[in-house]
């Protein structure tokens, strides 16, 4: 069951992606890496707000981008900006660990990560700030306009359609999620 939009809390949460991901492919295409996203939606978010920023790490990139993440403190003197502890060795990187940081988010950052459909489904404003993420739709583009959130964007529409996006394990095990995709893929 979706909530409805509400900020929890005062942390703009930035999700992380994984490094080589094809999800990143835009960046690539342009020369640009991870990192380099991440310095400049951290330099674009701190232009536009004094809030904490907490960086949540991709399960399979923990150790190399809480690297960069400190190196960017360091270097930048980005005042406010963390790691979050739930992303470390031994916490559950996802599921608990994910919902505990969205309990303090007022909003959520994502290039296309999937956590940012689990924010909307928690009702917690979304910036997609690439046109192939889930949440795009229903999502601010705009970080200059982070102070300024949207709490009325209607999610039917969407909802139908991410719908057909997700299958639980008893519908690919009972070959549901097959049946439904095989005349796409046979272009029958």
């Amino acid at each position: 069951v979706f909530k409805d939009w509400h900020s929890p809390g005062n942390n703009i949460l930035l999700m992380g992606q994984k490094s080589g991901d094809s999800a990143l492919s835009d960046l690539y295409d342009k020369g640009l890496s991870l990192e380099d996203w991440l310095l400049s939606t951290i330099l674009e978010i701190r232009a536009n707000t004094d809030r904490p920023i907490v960086y949540r790490a991709h399960p399979r990139s923990v150790k190399h981008t809480n690297i960069f993440i400190n190196q960017i403190i360091r270097q930048y003197r980005i005042s406010n900006l963390h790691i979050s502890p739930n992303t470390e060795k031994g916490a559950n990187v996802g599921g608990a660990g994910l919902y505990t940081d969205l309990k303090n988010a007022y909003c959520v950052v994502t290039h296309s990560s999937n956590s940012g459909v689990e924010a909307a489904e928690q009702g917690i404003p979304v910036f997609a700030l690439n046109a192939g993420s889930a949440v795009y739709p229903i999502a601010h583009h705009d970080l200059s306009k982070i102070e300024n959130l949207n709490y009325n964007i209607d999610l039917k529409e969407w909802q139908r359609k991410i719908a057909y996006t997700f299958w639980n394990t008893d519908e690919v095990k009972n070959g549901s999620c097959w049946s439904h995709f095989k005349p796409v893929y046979f272009n029958m």
